[in-house]
């Protein structure tokens, strides 16, 4: 009886890695989203928040980049944008 068990494929899982990069790729453009919203609103905490949060999942995102600049600009930050992954 074990033996039939044994020899069955596993059963493929929600989070294969195509599904996991779809997964991220949604994520990221929610976040790009509330990134533009927050920005538009003159909300630059919250805009530079979510531009940080896609750099952590993808830290070439050219507008995450573009967004937290324009953020750090009106905020006076001194600072340039950048993400550890640490």
């Amino acid at each position: 009886m074990q033996a039939d068990v044994v020899d069955k494929h596993p059963t493929p899982t929600y989070y294969s890695s195509i599904m996991a990069s779809e997964r991220i790729q949604r994520r990221i453009d929610s976040l790009l989203d509330e990134a533009d919203q927050a920005i538009a609103n003159e909300d630059w905490t919250t805009g530079a928040s979510r531009a940080r949060a896609v750099l952590w999942l993808d830290s070439e995102t050219s507008d995450a980049l573009a967004h937290l600049a324009a953020a750090e600009r009106d905020t006076g930050s001194s600072q340039p944008a950048q993400v550890s992954p640490f």
